[in-house]
């Protein structure tokens, strides 16, 4: 697919047909199918991708994605369902819930063989499609709710999960950044929902929920390898059977401008300190000024020619674990790192020193090819996975963007040091939070 040319004023442009080597659908009531076929995987990927907001309602959702995976009205079990998993030749089927920006996106995949290596399966993608569709529109019920057995497993399996994001102390500060630095902002909330909302949800909330969503959300179903589009698209009308889905929502909110940095220090059981800091710069996916923030983020803390890792970790021996990364979702560059108890105050200074650097100049023309080598390296293998290339170019249309790897490719190639100097120019410090051992006495 490639997007209207009309601007649409950050609202998501329309898939066209007829455009690149991606077909897009319109099945109707808010369902879009889009295929890229091609010879050159041996499996094939079927995924569905269900939008909503990161509102009260994400704990449900996250939930839904676990709930759904226990069996559907024909395969009522997992054993059952295995079992026609196994039929297909081992298909493997999956779900996770995932954000993009302002969005929460609960995805339910499954991928299966190649129907070119299979003598007498050849309609294994039709297949494929129609039980994804039976997981996600037909589930196991009793009477007319989820299976209440299903829903109380699945709420302790989340309740864990959401405990296990504490125990591991480098997501644990990547989710107290998000929540200090986009306060107030729906990015700021986890997109697995919340633990206090858990005991609030049975059987009955999560399947009004669940109706409420099914029949309302944008849906996608993005389908990549070699198939019969046609015949794809007749199993995919399923999705669309009784909804009254709107159109994609946009994932390009205003985000407010840096104030004051808020710096916050929490305690914990940790022998090591955790620092996470976030760099608000504005240039979102397909934007103006993306591919430039991209390098700079690789030659800051990106890769082991960077700032951060030959003085931070190498040089001064102050982190076991040091990087940035931007995420063009949100336009914010953070930086992450393990290190020794009580450095967090040095350490964020040689952050920002770092900073500083890259916005002087000071830096060679190698490390600017080299953190452009290794994003287009990443490039180049995302191509390579059945539903990676398809899945750039569907994110990219939340942004009303259109991503081909070869101009995407171009953009990295083309940034300069003068452009690293004036990206780095434009990162504003939003926020710093140390996670650090308690003071014993």
């Amino acid at each position: 697919y490639e997007p209207d040319a009309t601007p649409c004023h950050g609202r998501p442009r329309p898939f066209r047909r007829g455009n690149g080597p991606v077909i897009a659908r319109d099945l109707g009531n808010g369902t879009r199918l889009l295929v890229l076929p091609s010879a050159k995987w041996k499996t094939v990927s079927v995924r569905v991708h269900l939008q909503a907001d990161l509102d009260a309602g994400r704990t449900c959702r996250s939930l839904l994605a676990a709930v759904l995976l226990r069996g559907t009205r024909r395969f009522p079990d997992m054993t059952a369902l295995q079992r026609r998993l196994d039929s297909l030749y081992g298909a493997a089927l999956g779900a996770g819930t995932h954000k993009i920006a302002d969005v929460q996106l609960t995805v339910f995949t499954l991928n299966g063989a190649d129907p070119r290596f299979l003598a007498d399966t050849p309609d294994l993608p039709v297949q494929a499609a129609a039980l994804l569709a039976e997981v996600v529109r037909d589930p196991a019920r009793a009477g007319r709710l989820l299976v209440p057995a299903y829903v109380a497993t699945e709420k302790e399996n989340l309740r864990r999960l959401l405990r296990s994001q504490k125990d591991s102390k480098a997501e644990y500060a990547a989710l107290r950044l998000a929540e200090i630095m986009f306060v107030g902002e729906p990015y700021g909330r986890n997109e697995l929902g919340a633990a206090e909302d858990l005991d609030g949800i049975d059987a009955e909330r999560l399947s009004a929920h669940y109706e409420d969503w099914i029949r309302t959300a944008p849906l996608d179903v993005l389908v990549a390898g070699q198939v019969d589009v046609e015949a794809v698209a007749a199993a995919c009308a399923a999705f669309a059977r009784g909804r009254a889905g709107g159109p994609p929502r946009a994932a390009l909110p205003p985000r407010p401008e840096s104030g004051a940095v808020r710096t916050v220090c929490e305690e914990d059981d940790v022998r090591q300190a955790r620092l996470a800091m976030g760099f608000r710069h504005g240039a979102v996916i397909g934007g103006a000024g993306h591919a430039a923030a991209e390098v700079t983020s690789g030659m800051l803390g990106g890769f082991p020619h960077s700032k951060l890792f030959r003085r931070v970790r190498e040089k001064e021996s102050m982190a076991y674990s040091v990087g940035s990364a931007y995420d063009a979702g949100t336009g914010v560059l953070t930086v992450s790192a393990g290190i020794a108890p009580g450095a967090c105050e040095r350490t964020a200074a040689m952050v920002r020193e770092a900073v500083d650097e890259l916005a002087r100049g000071a830096f060679d023309a190698s490390d600017v090819r080299a953190s452009q080598a290794g994003i287009i390296r990443r490039a180049r293998g995302a191509g390579d996975l059945p539903a990676s290339r398809l899945v750039q170019r569907y994110v990219w249309s939340l942004f009303g963007a259109s991503y081909a790897e070869e101009e995407w490719v171009r953009s990295i190639s083309s940034v300069t040091g003068a452009d690293v100097a004036a990206a780095a120019g434009r990162l504003r410090l939003d926020t710093v939070y140390c996670l650090r051992g308690k003071e014993r006495g």
